[in-house]
């Protein structure tokens, strides 16, 4: 700023997203930038954080071992399909060991498989309860339309999910398995 022979500087810092797949504008912008700025998410790469992509069952278990600081975590070989060094194989491990996750089956975990909703609600259940959250909460399911296409080894936390307004559903229904 000059008002005739004086000047004054003044340093401005601005803050956001690194990511230019992100727009200030969008409506998933405050989102990412908190998950950003806490360290749960860092993107695909420094400047593309890829928000339209499907989130895998690797991602959601890496947020949370991100949220906890990426306590220490040995390889074990849990999971058939979990090879050491992969850049979610310490955040699975974590996991599988805190009764966090327990696979898909036949030994393995589906790291970079689409994760369901009631796959994300059993996750998001198992880490409430470890971490000593109330999951005590129940909603009603039976409202939404496709209430049968819940899996019954996911009922509970689907219905904790929905208790807490974790999942509201769309057009009344849930989508389990989207």
């Amino acid at each position: 700023i000059r008002a005739g022979e004086c000047t004054l500087t003044i340093p401005v810092t601005v803050q956001g997203v690194p990511f230019s797949d992100v727009a200030y504008d969008a409506w998933y912008y405050d989102a990412v930038r908190f998950v950003y700025d806490n360290a749960l998410m860092n993107g695909m790469s420094e400047t593309v954080f890829a928000p339209q992509r499907t989130t895998n069952r690797a991602m959601i278990v890496q947020i949370l071992y991100n949220r906890e600081g990426k306590p220490e975590s040995a390889y074990t070989g849990v999971f058939d399909d979990v090879a050491d060094g992969q850049w979610y194989t310490a955040a699975v491990e974590w996991a599988a060991a805190n009764g966090i996750v327990n696979g898909v089956g036949n030994g393995r975990f589906d790291p970079l498989g689409e994760i369901t909703r009631e796959q994300m609600a059993i996750i998001l259940h198992n880490y409430a309860s470890w971490v000593g959250y109330d999951t005590s909460v129940r909603g009603d399911v039976s409202l939404f339309s496709d209430a049968d296409s819940i899996h019954n080894w996911a009922a509970e936390e689907m219905a904790w999910a929905v208790g807490i307004g974790l999942l509201q559903g769309n057009n009344n229904a849930l989508t389990p398995l989207g």
